[in-house]
């Protein structure tokens, strides 16, 4: 029989190797984990060492840090469920928001794979039975944006994929751009690397640029930090050490709120000044 110890290890190795990847998804995973060793070996310093593992994996995601954070502090059961129950409502309401936004005939562009852009898009063709296209950016360097495209086709709904340095080209045929969002903070967010130029060529040519985010992604103690990525993803260090070259691997970047149109919360649509407001307060559910 696998110890719990073991299966919080296993989490956090698929965190780290994204096997287990969006910031929602990775919340999801880790509550679900702690709610099993919570209820095996209670919230003692166990628990807390269990807990800070799992927040550590990413250190860019700021969903975990405040949702596991709101589990440390009330050390129960119901306090995992309540969260649990928040996350579910929050993609619900913003899925409903965001797809008011979608019109018939719409050219859309995704980075990335978001559970809450994708969420969005299902409403959008499911339930309310509308017709547009998808443009796909694989996002390197491991092809997060193949998942997304897998889904989509899925849907039925039309897609197309292509290079991430191909997106400004595409832009403008776009109607607009749907990213999800790792954290917000009082500068801008943080997405997977490349969204930032997309940001740029959008507003370029005056394309809307939308974020996808529940409000447990608001950066409220300012601890996300940009991740760097091992070298190995995107190149052979040993080969360029020879030449003397250097890889560096970020694997988000910040786009600021000026290149941002609004961001789709389980609220509704709110703009920087919005967003300012809320990182003064704290995370509730």
């Amino acid at each position: 029989m696998v110890s719990v110890e073991r299966k919080v290890n296993e989490v956090v190795k698929k965190i780290k190797s994204l096997e287990i990847q969006g910031a929602q998804e990775i919340t999801i995973e880790g509550l679900k984990i702690l709610k099993e060793f919570a209820r095996e070996k209670g919230f003692g310093a166990e628990f807390t060492k269990a807990a800070d593992k799992i927040i550590k994996a990413r250190p860019t995601g700021v969903s975990a840090y405040n949702c596991i954070g709101y589990v440390k502090r009330h050390r129960t059961l119901k306090a995992i469920d309540a969260i649990l129950k928040y996350l579910q409502k929050a993609q619900e309401w913003i899925a409903y928001n965001g797809s008011k936004i979608i019109k018939n005939g719409d050219v859309i562009m995704v980075h990335c794979h978001s559970s809450t852009v994708l969420n969005i898009l299902r409403r959008a063709k499911m339930e309310e039975h509308k017709k547009f296209k998808v443009i796909v950016t694989e996002t390197r360097p491991k092809m997060q944006g193949l998942k997304t495209a897998k889904e989509l086709v899925k849907m039925g709904v039309p897609i197309y994929y292509i290079v991430d340095s191909a997106g400004p080209f595409f832009m403008s045929v776009c109607n607009l751009v749907l990213v999800g969002s790792d954290a917000i903070r009082a500068e801008g967010i943080l997405n997977k690397i490349g969204t930032y130029p997309l940001a740029l060529a959008a507003r370029e040519i005056g394309v809307p640029f939308y974020v996808a985010a529940s409000k447990d992604k608001l950066d409220y103690d300012i601890v996300s930090k940009i991740e760097d990525r091992p070298d190995r993803e995107i190149g052979n260090p040993e080969e360029l050490e020879k030449t003397g070259g250097e890889i560096e691997n970020p694997a988000f970047d910040l786009t600021p709120w000026k290149l941002i149109t609004a961001v789709i919360t389980e609220s509704g649509l709110l703009g920087e000044r919005e967003i300012r407001i809320l990182l003064d307060e704290e995370f509730k559910i």
